[in-house]
């Protein structure tokens, strides 16, 4: 991360026509000034998205590189920065919004049963390199480097291909 203003950043997975999952760290979220990390399911045609986890996190620190993960089992995802477990979804969570707790039960996202992965900054500077997308039925790409010298239109049409 290079340089921050109000923003996100963060990894979709599931993404299939209009719906998503989306886990990220975020200062922009309810016009409440403390960063959080969370997991939404959205629907960006009807623009309506359930909270699957929020909690306060730090900003990832500028000028450092950060490892981002995002892993899917099932109807869970697991949030993870530079190796730590950050969150798993599918639990109740407590959301604290204007001073009150708030118990957060999540709903079944079953909906989400398949997809294409993604990646996603607003406001943000960063830069991305060794992309690694693995799983069941997804061919092996191995790292997907983004290379100074290389072009970029090939290298982002090699991501598109998975």
């Amino acid at each position: 991360l290079e340089k921050r203003g109000p923003g996100n950043i963060g990894i979709l997975a599931r993404v299939k026509e209009n719906r998503a999952v989306w886990c990220l760290v975020s200062d922009l979220f309810l016009n409440d000034p403390e960063s959080k990390v969370m997991c939404i399911s959205y629907d960006f045609n009807e623009k309506v998205h359930e909270a699957l986890y929020i909690k306060r996190h730090r900003l990832l620190r500028l000028n450092r590189w950060s490892k981002l993960k995002l892993s899917v089992g099932g109807d869970h995802f697991t949030f993870s920065i530079d190796r730590k477990k950050i969150t798993e979804t599918g639990d109740p969570f407590i959301l604290l919004h204007r001073g009150e707790e708030l118990m957060i039960k999540t709903k079944d996202i079953a909906s989400h049963p398949t997809g294409s992965t993604g990646f996603g900054l607003a406001n943000y500077t960063a830069r991305f390199d060794n992309i690694t997308i693995i799983g069941k039925g997804i061919p092996d790409k191995g790292g997907l480097s983004v290379v100074p010298k290389a072009k970029l239109a090939t290298t982002w049409g090699n991501l598109k291909r998975l």
